[in-house]
């Protein structure tokens, strides 16, 4: 059987209102990707390459995955990114 857990704030208090859980999630997050957050915005470079490659035709499977990949690894931060500029 599962047990629910409740969203609890930094002193353990039960937070009981969806909008203090969500409140309360926004700075877990922000908190623990914070080091994160810095690392990605200090070596993100906004430069254009000299060649670019614009491909033609449908992408291959192989393609298709290889961007799913990097979509999933970059989605958390884009997300925190997000809240922090837009909610």
């Amino acid at each position: 059987m599962l047990q629910q857990v409740g969203v609890r704030d930094l002193t353990g208090r039960l937070l009981t209102t969806p909008q203090n859980q969500l409140t309360r999630w926004q700075e877990y997050f922000r908190d623990n990707f914070a080091a994160l957050l810095q690392q990605v915005s200090t070596n993100t470079t906004q430069t254009t390459p000299e060649t670019t490659t614009i491909l033609q035709g449908a992408p291959t499977m192989k393609e298709i995955k290889m961007q799913l990949r990097i979509l999933n690894q970059i989605k958390p931060v884009a997300l925190i990114i997000y809240q922090q500029n837009f909610l």
